[in-house]
């Protein structure tokens, strides 16, 4: 190839350019404030129990060991009827399913005697999945 032509086909090539960044995969909804959010009754506390998923309002209840109370799960941005829950709890909860940890959660409710008080979930540690 002739120098001239050379120079030429140089001049009308495209420089390759970088391939864009992809975005970084969605490791779910965003969570929605809990522990500091504006709507707590009163303060977080430790709770161990089975977090199960049911067909009551609300659809998630953590039920404490040792007592036969139990806790609606709900999230303080309340968009869909699925709470925001930790992930390693979110993996294992479904209809057959539980999931058994030690949870933090905060009242979004006061105790009401024979009225089930509704929380949001800030973590679970601990967690195992149990067949109901």
């Amino acid at each position: 190839m002739s120098p001239l032509v050379l120079a030429f086909a140089l001049s009308v090539t495209k420089p390759k350019t970088p391939a864009k960044a992809k975005p970084a995969a969605s490791t779910g909804p965003a969570k929605p404030a809990c522990k500091s959010s504006s709507k707590l009754v009163g303060q977080c506390f430790k709770v161990h129990g089975l977090l199960r998923e049911g067909t009551g309002m609300p659809a998630f209840r953590l039920e404490i060991d040792g007592t036969s109370r139990q806790l609606g799960v709900e999230d303080t941005a309340k968009k869909t009827d699925t709470p925001w829950l930790p992930g390693e709890v979110r993996t294992v909860v479904d209809l057959e399913h539980s999931a058994e940890a030690d949870y933090l959660v905060c009242p979004l409710t006061e105790v009401r005697e024979g009225e089930v008080q509704r929380v949001c979930v800030e973590s679970a540690a601990k967690v195992k999945k149990r067949a109901f």
